[in-house]
């Protein structure tokens, strides 16, 4: 379980499931998620369906896993002046 973080429920839909979030970090802050995380005392989960070597995983008490892996940085590409 997350320490300080403040869950919400979701509305319950038979058809349709929220397995995991991810989240996209810098490669050089992994180490300190990872640290950060050991601090809190948050058990670690298994690999989600789509793993790969530099994730951490983690869930909250309701099961909902939680992704955090390197990631490049993505930008909103930006209205052009002039551009309708």
């Amino acid at each position: 379980s997350v320490t300080g973080v403040q869950t919400c429920a979701l509305p319950i839909c038979p058809h349709k499931k929220l397995d995991y979030l991810s989240f996209g970090a810098f490669a050089d802050d992994m180490p300190r998620f990872a640290e950060r995380l050991k601090n809190l005392s948050v058990t670690m989960a298994p690999p989600g369906a789509k793993d790969d070597a530099e994730s951490l995983w983690f869930s909250e008490n309701n099961g909902l896993k939680f992704q955090i892996k390197a990631a490049e940085k993505v930008s909103a590409a930006a209205k052009e002046r002039g551009s309708e």
